[in-house]
């Protein structure tokens, strides 16, 4: 994500303050990078944990999105899956809160550390 309090962010990002700071409805991880410039990690991992977010730091990768050049992410599309499964049960209903963070937990912090910091 973007940083769209902090001083000096880009006119663009204004629509999108004040960073909502209340848990999320929903499993969710927050994937960044180490050397974002449009986000610090502290301020990345502090997000996550306003939004009950599992995080994630990619190591040094820039600002992840379509325009960095990154091209097809499998890691990210792995951690999407992550997101996925921990959303239901492929039947239409909720995991409860404990299982969906126990596969966002360990599942995503491994892919992350196999994939991006070569763990």
């Amino acid at each position: 994500p973007a940083d769209v309090d902090r001083g000096g962010a880009q006119a663009e990002l204004k629509g999108f303050s004040p960073t909502p700071r209340t848990p999320l409805p929903f499993p969710s991880i927050v994937v960044a990078s180490s050397d974002d410039p449009w986000v610090t990690p502290d301020r990345a991992h502090s997000m996550a944990a306003d939004w009950g977010s599992h995080f994630v730091d990619a190591g040094p990768q820039g600002h992840l999105n379509a325009a960095s050049g990154i091209g097809w992410w499998r890691e990210g599309q792995d951690l999407l899956e992550r997101v996925i499964a921990a959303s239901g049960d492929g039947r239409g209903q909720a995991l409860p809160p404990s299982k969906a963070r126990s596969i966002l937990a360990v599942s995503a912090t491994d892919a992350a550390h196999t994939h991006y910091l070569g763990g």
